[in-house]
Formats: structure tokens, sequence, C-alpha cells
């Protein structure tokens, strides 16, 4: 059996024979504390998934039953959401211009005052895990079954996939080079994307993790990450596996550069990579489901029952 994320994410229809429910994780924000790392008040005691913003000051995350908050520089605080349902991803564009998706169709607009729902022509019960855009008029959502989603500035269509995968995330140099990552149950495999401005297609993996993350700092530069500590990495031309330092999940991946990359997972795993290779630096016990900074030294992860932590090492 596969662990995946929390106990919501074992609801997943797409991979119900392959998760188990319980993560193996502590739920409360306790446990030791690496260098560089503080615990922050988030407002909410619901687990947060997905983490991301627009500057130092303007930071957003998501969770179970709706959770939304807020960073603005000084402290978290809970907004209005506008639903109970899971949300699993966010992204911005600006201030005023936010997405987060989630489960049962769930996709969310925040327009710089309030949230409200959008949805797409054929919108049923479909999960919608990891949000990404290049800019406001060219958004990207993946999920179950496949799915991608595009958003042209006006209006959310499907858009042809090509398989059956469940998709976890999704990620973009540009508006013509976009990845996203997931599993194909039939399978038994990854499952890696890669849009090209004109359509999405393929890319040659040999891999049976989930890979549940992508970010990289280049076209040439692209990294993947999943369960069992699994990192890929994309050099321009083909991935290839990277000893991570560890076993655990993987569930989120951020850097601030080529060589100043983080890995987040279950269990309070973190991985950091220096441009060479990586080193586990666990931090409590805590599972952590997304992480996004702004520099090297501002680097926030969510998870467990509402935990919060801020990566700040001193000089």
């Amino acid at each position: 059996m596969i662990k995946l994320r929390t106990a919501t994410r074992a609801t997943f229809a797409a991979l119900a024979s392959l998760i188990l429910a319980s993560c193996g994780g502590s739920d409360s924000p306790t446990g030791p504390s690496a260098p560089g790392w503080t615990t922050v008040a988030s407002g909410t005691t619901h687990s947060l998934n997905g983490v991301a913003g627009t500057s130092a000051s303007d930071i957003w995350a998501v969770g179970d039953v709706g959770a939304i908050v807020h960073y603005n520089g000084s402290a978290w605080s809970t907004s209005s959401s506008t639903t109970t349902n899971p949300l699993f991803g966010v992204w911005a564009a600006s201030s005023a211009d936010v997405w987060a998706v989630g489960q049962n169709a769930t996709l969310l607009h925040y327009n710089g005052t309030s949230w409200s729902s959008a949805t797409w022509p054929g919108a049923t019960n479909q999960i919608v895990n990891g949000v990404w855009g290049s800019g406001p008029a060219d958004v990207w959502a993946v999920g179950s079954n496949g799915l991608i989603l595009h958003y042209n500035g006006t209006a959310w269509s499907v858009v042809p996939s090509g398989v059956t995968s469940f998709l976890f995330a999704v990620w973009g140099k540009s508006a013509s080079d976009v990845w996203a990552v997931g599993y194909d149950a039939n399978a038994s495999q990854s499952t890696i994307l890669h849009y090209n401005g004109t359509s999405w297609q393929p890319s040659s993996v040999t891999s049976n993790a989930i890979l549940t993350s992508v970010w990289g700092s280049s076209s040439s530069d692209v990294w993947a990450v999943g369960t069992a500590g699994t990192a890929l990495h994309y050099n321009g031309t083909s991935w290839t596996p990277v000893i991570s330092g560890t076993v655990q999940e993987l569930y989120g991946i951020w850097g601030a550069s080529a060589s100043n990359v983080m890995a987040v997972g279950s269990n309070g795993a973190v991985a950091q990579y220096n441009g060479t290779s990586w080193t586990y630096t666990p931090n409590g016990n805590v599972d952590r489901y997304g992480v996004w900074g702004t520099a090297a030294d501002n680097v926030w992860a969510v998870g467990g029952a509402g935990s919060i932590f801020h990566f700040a090492p001193k000089a």
C-alpha cells in the first residue's frame, strides 16, 4: 500500500486501492525544530495542503474543509472561502487575482476582496488537485482521470491530456513550457506530461512512484518528487532518478535557484538540494504538504492540523 498525504487524500477515488488512509505522521504541530525553522500560528486547525503567493507580504495557504488563510507580512488570518470542500492547490497572479482548487470540481477565485466559485463545461465531481499560471490569462489546473483545465482570462475549458492518470501538480517556466505530474494506476507507473504551447505530450520516465509535485529553475532544470523519497531530474533532454536522502513521502517542492531547492513531506521530511546533491534535514514530525517562498531565507511550509512553518536561517 502507498501512503499519500492526509486522510482526506485517501478519499480520492482514482487511487483508492493504492492509498493508505493513515499517513503515519503526527497531526499536531509538535516535534523538535531544526535550525532556521519556526512554527507560526495559522488561525486554523484544518490540514493545509498548498501554499503560494506573490510577495513576502501576500501569501495564501489552502486546506481541508475549505480552509483558506492569508499572510500579510505580519500574521496569518483566516479568509472565508464559500466552500467546505477540501482545497489542494493555490496560485496567485497578483494580490487581486488568486485561484484555489479542490475536491468536487472546486474552482475558487479571489478578486482582491472576496472568493467566488467558478466552473467549466462538463464539470461533475472531478478532483482538481494543482494549479499554476504564467499570467492572469494563462492558468492551468490538473486533477483526476487525466483532467487538464485551461483558463484564458475569461473562461475555463478542458484540454485533452491523452491520459487517464491522476494528475497531482502542474508548473511551468513559460506559456509554452509547462509540466504536469501524477500517477497511472492502471499501468502502476509515474506520469509526466509536457505542454509545448500547442499540446500536451507524455514524457518518458522510468518510475513507479506517485509524483506529487514539480518545480524547476529553467527549461533544462526541472524536478519532480513523490512517494518513497522519489526525486527525478530533467536536464532538458531526459528524466533521471536522483538520491534524495530519504524514503519519506515527498509532497511539495520549491526552489530559490538551481542550487537552492527544498522538498517537504511526511513525518517532518525536509530535503535540500545545493546544486550537487540532496541533504536530508528533517524538522519535527508533522506531515508537510506544500512549500513556497520568496527567497532562500524566506520559505514557508504547510501541513497537518493547520501547521505552518517558516524557514529563515540566520546568516
